[in-house]
């Protein structure tokens, strides 16, 4: 009896409540409803009247259809994102020596933005990592060096002649190195080059989560890892349908739409090409990883290819490797960690691009050096190159490299190759 005079008590007490929020609901679903003319015939008193009745009907539903249309553009007018504000300062970020305006650049990034923020809530961690890595920026340029940081080009020559290009861990009072930064802008800007574009020439029965994952990989998951490739991978099927990414844009599916995001697909590919030179110029694009692993105690290995596939392999071998030596309780052979990359090179050929270099010494074959080439094999040579710089080098090792160098000449021979490598000369 207790029990219900309780639970009689608290239903009283919420009674005044739940008729209070039904009162409302029933107020705002009245107030949205579109109030139409009730017609009736007997009141007319005439056929005329009636007629003139229906065509007044007819007079605001069309009214009330263009007030819609209207809305609706003044709404897109007014949209958080627009294509061709993203055209216009990435457009007036480019100097007339091709030189880059941070300023502008941070305008144009700050547009998209905007686009990422409206691909759903599962992309607001990018957003948000955009947003740390322009304000990085940003502080650079409202910092004591503040002139230095008003171009791209006047950017990384202060870095670099400072030394404040530093890819190890900073101090937690101090800035990242405003290049750094700029990079991981650089690598997102090129898969949102890539995803406009295939937006671009999609039709309406492509699958926006296949074009979102193939410009990834053509882009950005080169430099991921294999947990950060799978779980964008899961994101990517989020994505909204190719209409919602229109009306994001605020463009309909006509020529003149596929026009405008051509001409901003250029300007942003002219921008990503223009600061790749810059970097690359200086050799800071791939700073951002030490080519030079080590495996083991006595066993290195030179990494060329895909970034992250490149270092996943190592840290797989170097685990694998301790292990082993654990096992014989003495220090691995170099043959088997060259075997060891090439097992995995072989067993994940389709998924991975990784083109490793094996050296090291150990007591029962001394000093030696492995190539593990695309795809699978192993090779041992008296000495190896590879990566997209040895292309400029072969003349040179063919020439210089002899048998039997001491130590000081394999220095010279390998400093002066790196040195080609980097400059092309």
């Amino acid at each position: 009896m207790e029990g219900l005079t309780s639970s009689k008590g608290r239903i009283l007490r919420l009674l005044p409540f739940a008729v209070g929020l039904l009162l409302l609901l029933i107020y705002l679903t009245n107030f949205n409803l579109p109030q139409f003319h009730q017609l009736n015939a007997q009141e007319s008193g005439t056929e005329n009247e009636e007629k003139e009745h229906h065509r007044n009907k007819l007079t605001d539903a069309s009214e009330s259809v263009n007030s819609v249309d209207k809305n609706d553009r003044e709404k897109c007018d007014s949209s958080k994102f627009q294509i061709k504000h993203v055209h216009i300062a990435f457009q007036d970020c480019v100097t007339k020596n091709e030189d880059i305006l941070l300023e502008r650049y941070l305008e144009g990034w700050a547009e998209l933005q905007k686009f990422i923020n409206a691909l759903g809530i599962i992309f607001g961690f990018i957003a948000d990592e955009v947003s740390s890595k322009m304000k990085i920026i940003s502080e650079h340029q409202q910092g004591v060096h503040g002139r230095e940081y008003v171009s791209m080009q006047s950017m990384i020559d202060y870095e670099l002649a400072n030394n404040v290009v530093n890819f190890k861990e900073l101090p937690s009072d101090r800035l990242e190195s405003g290049c750094r930064t700029l990079l991981r802008l650089h690598r997102a800007l090129r898969w949102l080059q890539l995803f406009l574009n295939k937006l671009r020439i999609s039709s309406e029965n492509d699958s926006m989560s296949v074009i979102g994952a193939d410009s990834y990989h053509q882009s950005l998951g080169k430099h991921h890892g294999w947990f950060v490739q799978r779980a964008a991978g899961i994101a990517f099927l989020a994505l909204p349908t190719r209409s919602d990414f229109l009306h994001i844009l605020c463009v309909d599916d006509s020529k003149e739409t596929k026009a405008k995001l051509w001409n901003a697909v250029n300007v942003i590919g002219r921008v990503y090409n223009i600061t790749q030179h810059m970097y690359e110029r200086s050799y800071i694009a791939n700073r951002v990883t030490d080519k030079l692993t080590p495996i083991h105690d006595l066993i290195f290995c030179c990494r060329s290819g895909s970034a992250a596939d490149t270092q996943a392999i190592a840290d797989a071998v170097a685990y694998q490797l301790g292990f082993h030596s654990i096992e014989l309780d003495e220090l691995p052979l170099v043959q088997t960690a060259g075997n060891l990359f090439k097992d995995m090179c072989y067993k994940y050929r389709e998924e991975l691009m990784a083109g490793i270099i094996v050296a090291g010494w150990d007591k029962r074959k001394g000093g030696q050096v492995y190539t593990v080439p695309m795809g699978g094999m192993i090779v041992r040579q008296p000495f190896s190159i590879g990566g997209s710089g040895s292309t400029y080098i072969y003349g040179y090792v063919d020439s210089s490299y002899k048998p039997g160098m001491t130590k000081e000449q394999c220095l010279d021979f390998t400093a002066n190759g790196e040195y080609r490598c980097r400059f092309g000369s």
